[in-house]
């Protein structure tokens, strides 16, 4: 069984890689924003405020237009710092074990959902 701690290291892991691949392909052919022609590879599109959001994947599309990349790569340094800060299964930092108040906090900013049995899923 995962640990809280486990689940949110691959959820932060998750978010960032997707914000990395959204952030490294802005500017190319294959990710714009706005009215354009299409390649046969972008066949994501998502419609906001006039705008037309467009790259090769779903996820990205989807990322893209609720996240700046920027943004969200630099909340998961942050959202990993925390995690190593309070470490499991004995948090030093809070003198508790593990889940600690701020490892409660990133799991529910991750949607990470939390079991009656405390920091098990």
């Amino acid at each position: 069984m995962s640990t809280l701690h486990d689940l949110l290291e691959a959820a932060v892991q998750e978010r960032r890689a997707v914000a990395q691949a959204a952030a490294e392909g802005a500017g190319s052919p294959h990710w714009r924003v706005g009215p354009a022609k299409r390649c046969e590879c972008c066949n994501s599109v998502l419609a906001v405020g006039g705008f037309e959001v467009i790259a090769t994947d779903d996820r990205l599309t989807e990322h893209i237009v609720a996240n700046g990349p920027d943004r969200i790569i630099r909340d998961c340094v942050e959202d990993a710092e925390v995690l190593v800060q309070h470490p499991a299964p004995w948090c030093t930092r809070c003198r508790e074990m593990q889940p600690c108040d701020e490892v409660l906090s990133l799991a529910r900013r991750h949607n990470i959902p939390l079991s009656t049995k405390e920091g098990t899923t």
